[in-house]
């Protein structure tokens, strides 16, 4: 008899036997404690609001009904119809009167004054009585929908949900639950991280930056800081119907005199509480004298994000907030946060301007320096395919195809290149900017790209060429950041149209009259431009001495960066690796991983994710885990930060980025890729050491000083050694130190498994075995007929694939399913491994798993709230599909600390005797099938 309610009819055929089985003994039976809520609350389901409780007869077998007993059944009763009839301060007393006469039954008593309180509004008292109805009767379902109730109204929807949750647990048939859990989930942000979709780190320094600035205006214009502290508080305890705090006498006062500033101390003292309400941004919006002010704006915003865009004053708010976000491109708060705001529309709802208009308006705010492009990028995009899918535009579409009839498949592609509907999206100058900006990762947005490209290798010199050139390069700028993943489209016989390419080049470039003044010559400008949207131009014979006689300064921008990028970067790097980069260690890395590594750049990127607020790690540390103690982490002298497993270095410049006061030192094993990481973080300003290291070689003597820090996503994953790698890690960590790490899940093996075996039939010689174990690497075209062959009628495993971010780049995409050594961990794999290296772990990660998946969580495990018990997590896991809701390849990441006084290292359990070898490459990973 385990399980929850349908458990408790089992328990009752078994009482009805006379075995003498209770409910909390059939629980005991089958070993699970949480099998008695379910008995109990079979038996003991209670009336609604309006009904009594049969009172129990008066014969021989029952003992008399006391006195005060039936005082409160007559008090309640009263209560109740005091209740239906809308007299709910009158129902309040008489349930108080009730229980001052008797506690029978007083789980009822106070899950009615609860709703009473509800009625009124008294939802603090209605909280406290729900939770003491729950404490006297926790199998119950009703008391968890009335501290919903209570907690939802409050505006507390997480702590709502969790009430909502467990009470379905209780009572799974329950449609009133059901609903309100619905609405609550309705109102959680979308995942666990805050407003700029990054973590909730990020709350905490908006809160301090606004508090600052609060302090900062007070000062300037002489108002009373605590005082408008207070009136603030006054205001958000009154809500949205009674909210009076613009037409308070002192602030009034105030506004006369500095009418800004005061506007910009509400608004900041609202956005640091994030007490801020509908009506209140309509009121601040209503007194606008400078309708693009900034910190209005963000106020407006994070209302929009928090309550959702509902009615037409909210749309209203939205064109007030999109208006200042074009007065300030480079206010990165308010360009990320309309960012996040856009990218949380309903994909299905309309938009609440036209698609061409909003990006327009986001296009300054791309460009921005100061913007996270990603993000915004990716809000643009979603606008962007709103065109491409509109019907009106499908019809246009079509009349051009049908206009084009007769004409030669050079003649339709030049045509489409010319104008049209084609030309109008792929031209665009939004989507320009991010083909040069950030990588496509998007299969229907690459199957339109691909016969354009086509269509631009097969234009002959001329002036169409020239009106088309920032396009071709935007294109080849793409390709670059793909590392030349798409394959010619088959149309245009493009494969020989580049091979005469090729031939011309080979012939022209030597000559003097391909370059004049620094200036290609037209015809060998035009063939580099479309060479670059095949290949790296690095690539092609004669280039070197060519590029030696270029003026890069009269060169197109765009054109210019090509060459830099695929010509003069390569070479630089070869320097760095032959005269700059030290080894530590013995011996130098070599072997078949290493070989793997140094094959190809782990992924190219030049530029990280833009912060709004950079920070110390001990600042981080203190935000993000608020009741532990970090020491060391003073800010006095610089913080030692060891990246290991750093590959092409994306993650050193993010921490130069996002940190202050930070000493940073990054190894890898691969020497190809370190001198790829120091060229570019030296280009871009960051200062690091690079070293070629193996961590299983690894020892303490290797640096002079332990570190404060270390930081490794991914490399314990690759190791043939995870927990001696991890061992070796925490040697150079002093007492107290943090490690974060990433690795990857059971559900990442597996998929890469399925991707294997349906490739397995189709190369010769094999790549795979039987077993999906790694035979050999596959070639360049090989990896592009793979990708293909994934793609092709959308494949199951394709789906997994669609979308996920080293599926759009050819070298991330032999990382990801060729790497010829990786693993995965359950979380349960993950507690035996840092208990084993002598750590303990601080907290997993979760930003980006949807809100409800925690809440859930939290819900079914009360002892558990940080979710940190691995055996827990896995059942969960296995139960819900915990991690389905984020890509297969997203690492699980996780704070681990090395103890100031070193826990005893738990030894490794000798081997066991040799069993029969595991029947296949997930195996050997995971154990047995089973």
């Amino acid at each position: 008899c385990i399980g929850f309610y349908s458990n408790g009819r089992l328990a009752s055929r078994a009482m009805n036997t006379d075995s003498g089985i209770t409910p909390i003994k059939a629980a005991a039976i089958g070993a699970v404690a949480i099998a008695a809520v379910g008995a109990i609350a079979y038996f003991s389901r209670a009336p609604a609001l309006d009904q009594e409780v049969k009172t129990p007869k008066n014969d021989a077998a029952n003992t008399p009904v006391d006195a005060n007993h039936a005082r409160a059944l007559e008090l309640k009763t009263s209560g109740n119809k005091a209740f239906q009839e809308g007299r709910h301060t009158e129902a309040i007393s008489l349930y108080t009167e009730s229980l001052v006469a008797s506690s029978v039954d007083a789980h009822l008593v106070y899950s009615n004054r609860a709703a009473a309180y509800i009625a009124t509004n008294q939802l603090d008292q209605a909280v406290a009585d729900a939770r003491e109805c729950i404490r006297i009767n926790p199998g119950w379902s009703k008391g968890y929908f009335r501290l919903g109730k209570a907690l939802f109204q409050r505006e507390d929807f997480e702590e709502a949900y969790i009430s909502f949750y467990r009470g379905l647990l209780l009572a799974p048939k329950d449609e009133d639950m059901k609903k309100m859990l619905r609405q609550a989930g309705t109102k959680l942000p979308p995942t666990a991280g805050d407003l700029d979709t990054r973590t909730f780190l990020e709350h905490h320094l908006v809160q301090e930056y606004f508090s600052r600035m609060v302090s900062e205006t007070c000062g300037r214009i002489g108002a009373d800081e605590a005082r408008l502290v207070e009136l603030v508080k006054q205001a958000a305890a009154a809500g949205e119907s009674d909210n009076e705090l613009l037409a308070h006498e002192y602030i009034d006062t105030l506004f006369a005199d500095h009418p800004m500033e005061v506007l910009e101390v509400l608004v900041n003292l609202l956005m640091a509480a994030q007490s801020y309400t509908t009506a209140f941004a309509l009121a601040l919006r209503a007194k606008l004298v400078e309708p693009n002010n900034a910190n209005v704006a963000l106020l407006l915003l994070h209302v929009m994000i928090r309550r959702g865009m509902r009615s037409t004053e909210e749309l209203e708010l939205f064109t007030t907030a999109r208006q200042a976000m074009v007065a300030h491109p480079d206010n990165a708060l308010i360009v990320n946060t309309f960012s996040s705001l856009v990218a949380r529309m309903n994909p299905e709802a309309p938009l609440p301007d036209t698609a061409h208009n909003l990006l327009r308006d986001l296009m300054p705010a791309f460009t921005s320096p100061t913007s996270n492009q990603l993000l915004v990028a990716d809000v643009g995009m979603r606008i962007w395919f709103t065109q491409l899918v509109d019907y009106g535009m499908q019809m246009r579409m079509q009349q051009e195809q049908q206009q084009l009839q007769g004409l030669t498949e050079n003649e339709v592609a030049i045509r489409s290149l010319r104008g049209g509907v084609f030309k109008e999206l792929v031209g665009s100058d939004f989507f320009l900017a991010v083909c040069r900006k950030v990588r496509l990762v998007n299969l229907t947005l690459e199957r339109i790209v691909m016969p354009f490209r086509a269509a631009l290798c097969s234009l002959p010199v001329g002036e169409d060429f020239d009106a088309l050139l920032p396009m071709t390069l935007a294109l080849a700028e793409q390709c670059f950041r793909n590392n030349y993943l798409w394959e010619p489209a088959g149309q245009l016989d493009e494969e020989n149209t580049l091979k005469k390419l090729e031939v011309k080049l080979k012939n022209r470039l030597p000559l003097a009259e391909s370059v004049e003044d620094g200036v290609p010559e037209r015809s060998v400008y035009h063939h580099l431009a479309v060479l670059a949207m095949y290949r790296s131009l690095g690539t092609i014979d004669g280039i070197d001495q060519f590029v030696q006689r270029l003026d890069l300064a009269k060169l197109d921008p765009d054109f210019a960066g090509l060459i830099r990028k695929t010509v003069l970067a390569p070479k630089e790097e070869a320097r760095l690796e032959q005269e700059e980069l030290e080894a530590i260690g013995a011996e130098l890395p070599s072997g078949p991983v290493v070989d793997f590594y140094d094959s190809h750049i782990s992924g190219t990127w030049d530029s990280g994710q833009r912060v709004v607020l950079r920070r110390t790690y001990g600042e981080e540390l203190r935000w993000l885990f608020q009741k532990l103690e970090f020491t060391g982490f003073n800010g006095t002298v610089p913080d030692r930060v060891l990246i290991a497993g750093c590959g092409s270095g994306m993650d050193v410049y993010q921490q130069s980025l996002t940190y202050n006061n930070i000493d940073l030192t990054a190894i890898d094993i691969s020497k190809v890729n370190l001198a790829y990481a120091m060229r570019q973080t030296r280009e871009l300003g960051a200062t690091a050491k690079f070293y070629l290291c193996d961590v299983a070689q690894l020892e303490p003597t290797d640096f002079e000083q332990p570190f404060d820090v270390i930081d490794s996503h991914g490399m314990l994953s690759c190791l043939a050694d995870p927990l001696d790698g991890l061992r070796r890690l925490t040697s150079v960590l002093r007492p107290g130190g943090i490690m974060k790490l990433g690795l990857y899940s059971k559900r990442f093996i597996k998929t890469i498994s399925s991707i294997r075996s349906y490739l397995a039939p189709v190369f010769t010689p094999p790549l795979f075995d039987a077993r999906a174990t790694l035979l050999r690497q596959p070639t360049t075209e090989e990896l592009r007929m793979a990708r293909r062959k994934l793609s092709e009628n959308e494949s199951e495993v394709f789906q997994e694939l669609n979308g996920v971010a080293p599926f759009f780049s050819l070298n991330e995409f032999q990382d990801m399913v060729f790497n010829p050594q990786i693993r995965g961990f359950t979380f349960e794999a993950v507690d035996t491994l840092l208990r084993q290296a002598g750590l303990e772990l601080i907290s997993y990660d979760l930003v980006g798993l949807p809100q409800e998946n925690i809440l859930q969580y939290r819900a079914e495990h009360e002892d558990d709230p940080s979710m940190k018990n691995g055996k827990y997590l896995d059942a969960f896991e296995e139960a819900t599909g915990l991690l389905n809701n984020l890509p297969f390849s997203t690492q699980v990441l996780l704070y681990c600390r090395k103890p100031l006084v070193a826990a005893p290292i738990e030894p490794v359990p000798s081997p066991k005797p040799a069993k029969k070898p595991s029947s296949g490459w997930f195996s050997s990973m995971f154990g047995s099938k089973s």
